[in-house]
Parts: C-alpha cells; structure tokens; sequence
C-alpha cells in the first residue's frame, strides 16, 4: 500500500523526534468552543480572511439569524448559517470585489429570499448576492462605481419611492454617496451620487421626516460631521452639516427618549466620545451633547441590552496613542431612557475586534453581541444575561502592563478584593469587590522601583491582611500593612538580593516556626534565593541567601515532607539574558529545618523538566496528601505534572498539552468533584482548562478567549456563587479579565 507524502513526512517527523528523546509534537489548539461550558465564555466560529464586519439576518427562513462577514483579504463573504441546536455551520465563501469591507441584506427582486450587497473597497465596487430561499446565494453581479470612490458601507432602502430597494454606498475617497436604483428584480440602474461631508465612513438610511420616504445619513470622519440628506418627490436636498465629535466613524438612530422621534448617535473616536442628537420632528435635530469615554469608539450598535426597553450602546474599542488597534473589547452603556447613558462596562471579545452586531442568537429573548474578528479570522458571539452584562470575560482598567494579581479581602466586607502589580506605571492597583462578580477602583498603592510579584500574608500580627511587592530593577521588597479598610500603610523597603538579583517572585511561611511570617525572595539573575525572618510588628532581619541554581522562578513555600517545617520549591529556567552553559530547565526543592535556614538533600532532586518552564505551580492533584507540581512550557503547549511523594520527593510524569504558549499555572477545584484541575494562561489570549479524572490523568484541554497576552491567572470566587471564577492580567490592553463560572 502507498503512503501519502504528508503521511510520509509526518511518520518522519515522529520517528525522528522519538531517536531524539523528545516528544511528538502536539496537534492544533482545540476546538475553540469546549463541549463543557464550565465558564460564561464567548464562542467562536472561524469566517473568511480578515472579516471586517457583520451582519445578522435569517437568511433561510428558519426563524433564526444567520450571520454574514465581508472579507477583506480574501475578497470573500462569508455565510454562517444558524443550527438548531445553537451553533453555526462551517462558512460558506461567495468570491466578491477586491476588499469587500461592508454588507447589508434586503429583498433586492421578486422572490422572498434575502439578497447580500456588499462594498468593495480596494476594487471600488459593489457586489449582489441573490438567495435562492435555503441560505444559499448566487454568483456576485459586480455594480461598477466611480474611479476613486474607496466604498466603505452599505445600506438598502427605497429611495425614490417606486416600492423596490436600492443600494446606497458611502464613498469615503469622493466625498459622497452613491444611490443605485433599483428595478426590483435584481438589477440596478447607474448610480447618482450625490455630495455629503469629507471620508464619508458609514451611512444609514430611514425615514427621518415622515413623508413615507427613506432619508439618508453618513458619519463622515475628515470633516468632523454628519450628513443629512432629507429626500423629496424629485430626489434629495443638499446636505445639511451636523457637528459631531471628531473623527466620526460610525452612525445609528434610535428613539433614546420614548418621544417617538428618532435621535442620532454617532461614535467619534478621535474625540473619545459619542455625540447625541436629539430629534425635533420633521428631520429636524438639536445640537449635540457628547458622553465620553476611556478608550476610541468605532462601531456601534444599539439595542436594549437589559429587558428595560430602552435603548443601550455597546461599541467596538480602539486603544489611545499613535498607534491605536483594536483592543479585543466591547464598552456596553445602558440608557437611561431621556436620551443619556450610564458608564461604560466593558467586555472581551477576540483579536480585532472591528465589526459588530446585535440580535438574539439563542432564542432567549435576550439580546446578543456578535463580533467580526480580523486578526484571528472568525466572529465571536458573546450570550446576553439580559441585564445588559455579556457571557464573556469582563475587564477591569488597572495600571501600565499589569504582571500579577492577588485575591484577598482587604477591607473586611467578604467580599474577594484584589491587588494588581503594575510593571510601567510603577505601582499597584486596588480593585474592591462588590460581591457580584464587579470591581470598583481602591486607592492605588505606589511602590518604590518595579513591582513584579506579589503576595499576601498577615505580617504585623493584627489579622489585617499585609501586602509584599517586590522590586524586579532594585533587588529589594516592599511591605505594605493593611489597614482593614482597603487602603495600605506606607511602605516598609527592604533589602531582599540587592541591585542585579533581579527578584521575580517572593512567597510567605514561617521557615523558623516562632508563629511570626517570614518572606522568601527569589533572585533570578543571582541565582539563590532570600529569606528575611520575621521579628515581629511587620519587620524582618536582614536576608540570608541559599543556592537556588541557575535563573531561578516562581517560588512556592510548602510543607513537601510532612515534618511541619515550611520548605521552598522553585522552577529552574534558562536565563534570556545570560546564556551561561549548561543551564538546565529543572525543579528545585530546598528544605526547612525549623531554624530559617533551607538545605539541599541529596538524591531529592532537582528534577528535570520539559525546556523553557515559565511557572510552577504545587497541590495535591492525586489526594495522597503529597504535593504535585506543574510547570508549564510554552515551546512544547504543554503542562509537565511531578508527582509529590510524602517524603518530599517528586516522580515525573507525563506532559498533558494546553492551550498555545502557556505563561502562568494554577491549582485549584474548578468542577467541585473534589479534584484539583489545572488552568494555564496562555499568550494565545485563552485559558487552558485540564480537568482532573484521577490517578493524575488530565481530560483534554478546555479553552477559553479572554485578554490579549493574558498571564497570572487566580481561580477565585468572586461573585460568592461557591464555584470558582478565573482572574488574570491582561498585559497588552492594561486591564484584568474576570471569567465568571457557570451556574
């Protein structure tokens, strides 16, 4: 029998990595949507290349909405038909123009089957789609545009009264629209463009004045205004300028008021707002009022988020600065009914995020969000609650490129608080819980140097939970006593390693058993670490150093042999900046003996481990009462799992592959079967979930989206439901991600 050649490569590949001593190399990252909904996490479906945008409409007559995307790179749309049982098929791709960036639907001829236009902008064209009734389309009719037009939206509507839809199209290179009448079947006459603003961006179309004929509107970005243009029996009015915010990029209308009149928003991120127009009657609008906010709004939808019937904002976000990209976040802004909003709760979605729509995708009467994702080629869809929060991760803002977080109650409410380190802002943000899952910003704690890792401890002996930050640049660890309110004592510095030790994480045990918490500091570029003895009140003497091998991380102080002395296990990397020989990638175990002093043992390690660990974490995955380690290893995606004997060795075992890149590890019961399991962050923007199924056998990896480049995870209960809830960092976009458990 003949093999294939990918076959052929493929036995290679294993043969040789086998002569090798490695492991195979680990399939593709999971299906993105696990089968066991353990967290309210958003679900993906892959589209065409680089999807721009997204509509919703039940395209097969079924009842429920179907989702379509224009793909810009790969000068596609695509078709995702809704399944019963609550998913969607695989896509289907109708080659379009060149750059397709918008879609819109409509009865476009004589059947009753919903038709696709979409705007083509590199080709500056437009492409029909006509359905055929079971949500299938046809081959693309190509409408020829003006030279120069860069379309960049799209919408239907009779604009001259004669009962059939036309196709409107906002031309952001001519400073104008283009109406293409049509003839209602199919076919559409040559277009009459008509002037608006400068770089027109969006447009919509409705009847704003009520004489039974469809009005248009564009948000037009180079010249800081909205377009109005009223039509009449003879065509349309000039259009009228409405000052807006700058930088318009998108345009909606909805009655924000309930005075039956529609009211204009319009996103301007240039100017970090929205702008509101409140309607007069007779497309008349009064002068806008702005509702700002911490990030650009682009596009937007609105919709009523939570069950009041009034109407909500939620928009697709951009970062500030120079190089502003999209952040993977959705700000929701309910309505207060009189035309003004609340403020912004914001919520993941997937890389890039650039398009987004509304509409009730389960059948729930619940509105949901879905999102077009141009980075990782798919849409997102995020279930409402239905009161006006989303079953994705929300984020929280904290400080510049946030490394770790803790969890702990800090002003005696029981309610879980947390502390997040801050690398480039220098300090350390306080998030108070309220108990539901939310968080509202404490006071911020400034630290002296670089804080990069924290821990929690009662230090002082006065049950106030202390806070311990150490100085990554510096060398030395700072204490902060808590005063049981949510605020912070000025801080205590003390010397840990010393200036080059380069400290990365630091732990809590009373290594000399006088009932008094000691600190022990991992010095990474000096290679041992640094335990400072508690004297009491909060303070500590000067540190004694043990050998710790080479590029130390990630220390943990635990009980591994069952004397009841504190002992200290840490994971060996290779350092990036010292490439010195023969570094091994190992774990550590240094001993307590009940004097604050640790001791190497011999034939009790180290312990060798897959190449490049990022972190370690220790639990009794297995119910012996022996501490397990995990480390993680972002090259291999996978999670190498020692398993702890009762005397304080280790066993190693089999690697158990996670998401892509693992960064961070921790233990915890996350299913309450009264197993530890194991959750990795991963740079992927996901958690990995490995439940335990005993004897240390790990099902396979559930993943779940959360932030960009996410790191430090925390299985915690936040909204006291009793089950766990994930809290991680989110490096790239200057927040954290709380991913709530399901119900």
């Amino acid at each position: 029998m003949r093999t294939s050649m990918p076959l052929q490569i493929a036995a290679l590949i294993l043969l040789l990595a086998s002569l090798m001593g490695c492991p195979p190399p680990f399939t593709p990252d999971p299906d993105p949507n696990p089968t066991q909904r353990l967290f309210q996490a958003q679900l993906r479906y892959p589209a065409g290349d680089q999807p721009f945008a997204v509509v919703t409409a039940d395209l097969n007559g079924d009842g429920l909405p179907d989702v379509i995307t224009p793909n810009e790179e790969s000068d596609a749309v695509s078709v995702l038909l809704r399944r019963a049982a609550g998913s969607f098929a695989a896509q289907q791709e109708y080659a379009a123009g060149g750059g397709p960036v918008a879609a819109a639907v409509g009865l476009l001829d004589a059947d009753a089957a919903l038709d696709i236009v979409a705007a083509n902008s590199t080709s500056g064209d437009v492409s029909v789609f006509l359905g055929v009734g079971d949500g299938a389309f046809g081959a693309e009719t190509r409408l020829p545009l003006a030279e120069g037009a860069g379309p960049l939206d799209v919408a239907v509507g009779d604009t001259n009264g004669d009962g059939f839809l036309d196709i409107v199209i906002a031309n952001s290179g001519l400073a104008n629209v283009s109406v293409l009448p049509g003839a209602g079947d199919g076919t559409f006459a040559a277009p009459v463009d008509l002037a608006v603003g400068a770089g027109p961006r969006a447009v919509v179309v409705e009847d704003l004045n009520g004489d039974g004929r469809v009005d248009i509107l564009t948000a037009n970005r180079d010249s800081n205004d909205v377009s109005l243009l009223l039509s009449h029996a003879a065509g349309y009015d000039p259009a009228v300028s409405l000052a807006v915010g700058a930088n318009p990029r998108s345009v909606a209308l909805a009655d924000l008021d309930g005075d039956g009149v529609l009211d204009i928003v319009a996103s301007s991120p240039g100017s970090n707002d929205f702008s509101v127009l409140r309607g007069l009657g007779a497309g008349a609008f009064a002068p806008q009022t702005r509702v700002v906010i911490d990030y650009l709004p682009t596009r937007f939808v609105v919709a009523d988020f939570n069950g009041d019937h009034r109407p909500d904002l939620a928009a697709v976000l951009y970062g500030t600065g120079a190089a502003s990209m999209p952040l993977a976040k959705i700000a929701v802004l309910l309505g207060d009914g009189a035309g003004g909003f609340g403020a912004p709760r914001y919520f993941g979605s997937r890389g890039q995020t650039i398009g987004l729509a509304a509409a009730d995708i389960n059948a729930d009467n619940r509105a949901d969000l879905v999102t077009a994702n141009s980075a990782t080629d798919d849409i997102s869809v995020l279930h409402g609650r239905g009161n006006g929060t989303f079953e994705t991760d929300e984020r929280f803002t904290v400080g510049a490129l946030p490394r770790m977080a803790v969890a702990a109650d800090f002003n005696r409410d029981s309610r879980v608080d947390l502390a997040v380190a801050n690398l480039n802002s220098g300090d350390i943000t306080l998030l108070l819980g309220r108990g539901d899952g939310t968080f509202q910003r404490g006071t911020t704690v400034n630290v002296t140097g670089t804080p990069r890792a924290l821990a929690l401890g009662a230090l002082d002996g006065d049950a106030y939970t202390d806070l311990v930050a150490v100085d990554f640049d510096g060398g030395y660890v700072s204490v902060f006593p808590g005063r049981g309110d949510g605020t912070f004592a000025a801080e205590r510095r003390l010397l840990a390693g010393g200036l080059g030790s380069r400290p990365r994480s630091v732990a809590i045990g009373d290594l000399n058993k006088d009932g008094i918490p000691d600190l022990v500091v991992e010095n990474s570029r000096s290679d041992n670490v640094s335990v400072l003895l508690g004297i009491g009140n909060g303070f500590f003497g000067l540190p004694a150093h043990f050998n710790a091998g080479n590029f130390p991380l990630d220390v943990h102080v635990t009980d591994l042999d069952g004397d009841s002395f504190p002992d200290v296990v840490l994971v060996n990397g290779i350092d990036p900046d010292d490439p010195a020989p023969n570094q091994q990638p190992r774990v550590r175990t240094l001993f307590g003996v009940g004097d604050g002093t640790l001791e190497a043992r011999v034939n009790f390690g180290p312990y060798s481990v897959d190449p490049d660990p990022r972190a370690l974490a220790i639990g009794d995955l297995n119910g012996s009462g022996g501490m397990d380690g995990v480390t993680v290893h972002p090259g291999r995606k996978s999670a190498n799992v020692l398993q702890g004997k009762t005397d304080g060795k280790f066993i190693a075992g089999e690697p158990s592959r996670t998401g892509d890149a693992p960064n961070s590890v921790v233990i915890g019961d996350v299913d309450n079967d009264r197993r530890n399991d194991i959750l990795t962050t991963n740079d992927s923007d996901s958690v990995s979930l490995l439940l335990n199924r005993g004897s240390l056998v790990f099902a396979s990896p559930l993943v779940y989206p959360v932030g960009s480049r996410p790191i430090g995870g925390l299985l915690v209960d936040v909204n006291n439901d009793g089950r766990a809830d994930v809290v991680l960092v989110n490096r790239d976009t200057d927040d954290i991600s709380v991913l709530l458990a399901v119900r």
